[in-house]
């Protein structure tokens, strides 16, 4: 059975404000003793059913035929105010283990896999979609516990499945985004390596991969999480991809820190949050090596490629010390995919007196006075030296 939740004390309280606004137009004065009791117990039964509300209770419960004899149930919450004119990215989440089943709920209620992308402040900031399918039992996300083999039976299902909901919803496919834990880490990581040009950016955790694929893998940024005494999948498979990775070489942010908790409960880490208010006293407690400051500094200057590691983790920290990690939406909403190349977009700024246009042309039709760009690689181009007429760049200039 599904873990009952509550939700944040603001969360409760802001939808506790807007429920009562919808009674605004009772005219209480007309309300006899009686109904006024009636009334109450109403409200309350109300606000009493949004307290306790599911996370599941907040996604749409649907199924989707993988083959002749399987179905795979998952649940799509969509954005607030949907307008089918607008392109909005989505974020699918893999689950471990031990939710694999048909009820349709586990996935989503336990170990906080929604929790980063369904909070009001990231959907403020960024209205996207949330696809959360749930492996059917005796199945697996995984091709193989090694990272090697041929796509799995339910995680082909995930991208066949992904490309039925393009059809049906207007979806931005150039910002789609996979996360994974446990067996969901280890699918996400095999989704890089086997579907390369889907994804614009990933978060593993506590999963694995053949690092010989590192060349395939860095096609598509990461934000890989671990804790260092995991005693279900080694660390040592995430270590090893980030030094094939750096092999490449490709510049890995590595952050280590100190696990908060020997052995967390399913809610360890939200409960302390809710105590304390600061998650940065769980993700990045007493780091050595680089700063907190240098991870925010990373993410902001566009890094590909992060690992953080839990020291004296265990399985769960991996994918606490992620889905509670501040920094973590804003990094991953950076990243577009745009012909199998991933570049880093810059958010916008509400309020700037320095308002600028960037256009996409080709070096041979630079404006006059104009002497160069960025190619989509983020090279500089300038088009006096060797020939590249035709090379497609990104050009920056002051809107007057």
């Amino acid at each position: 059975m599904a873990k009952t939740q509550c939700f944040p004390p603001k969360i409760v309280a802001k939808r506790t404000a807007e429920f009562l606004g919808r009674v605004k137009l009772i005219n209480m004065k007309k309300i006899t003793p009686p109904s006024m009791s009636k009334l109450l117990v109403i409200l309350s039964l109300a606000l009493l059913s949004k307290a306790f509300a599911l996370e599941s209770d907040l996604f749409e419960a649907r199924t989707y035929k993988i083959s002749s004899t399987v179905t795979m149930s998952y649940r799509l919450f969509k954005p607030k105010n949907y307008i089918a004119s607008q392109k909005y990215p989505m974020v699918v989440c893999l689950h471990g283990i031990g939710e694999r089943g048909s009820d349709n709920r586990i996935q989503v209620d336990r170990e906080d896999l929604a929790h980063p992308w369904i909070d009001d402040s990231v959907q403020t900031r960024v209205p996207h979609f949330v696809m959360i399918p749930q492996c059917p039992a005796n199945l697996y996300w995984w091709s193989s516990t090694s990272g090697t083999g041929p796509i799995s039976v339910p995680t082909q299902g995930v991208v066949n499945l992904i490309d039925s909901l393009k059809r049906e919803f207007s979806l931005d496919t150039t910002r789609l985004y996979i996360t994974g834990l446990s067996m969901g880490g280890m699918g996400t990581w095999d989704l890089l390596r086997l579907k390369p040009n889907i994804f614009a950016a990933a978060v593993p955790a506590s999963g694995l991969s053949d690092p010989t694929t590192a060349s395939t893998i860095v096609k598509t940024p990461f934000w890989a999480h671990h804790g260092s005494t995991d005693g279900t999948v080694n660390v040592s498979g995430d270590r090893n991809m980030m030094l094939a990775i750096e092999a490449l070489p490709k510049k890995v942010i590595r952050f280590v820190s100190v696990a908060p908790f020997t052995a967390p409960t399913l809610t360890s880490f939200s409960d302390s949050i809710k105590k304390n208010g600061n998650p940065l006293t769980l993700v990045a407690k007493n780091p050595s090596g680089i700063s907190w400051d240098s991870v925010s500094r990373a993410v902001t200057g566009g890094s590909d490629f992060l690992y953080s590691e839990a020291t004296n983790g265990d399985h769960r920290t991996g994918w606490m010390i992620a889905w509670h990690n501040p920094l973590l939406a804003k990094w991953l909403f950076s990243k577009t995919k745009v012909a199998g190349t991933t570049v880093s977009i810059t958010p916008k700024l509400s309020a700037s007196r320095d308002v600028r246009k960037t256009s996409l042309i080709f070096g041979n039709a630079l404006p006059e006075g104009i002497s160069g760009g960025w190619t989509l690689m983020g090279r500089s181009f300038d088009p006096r030296v060797g020939s590249r007429a035709a090379t497609p760049i990104l050009l920056v200039r002051p809107v007057r």
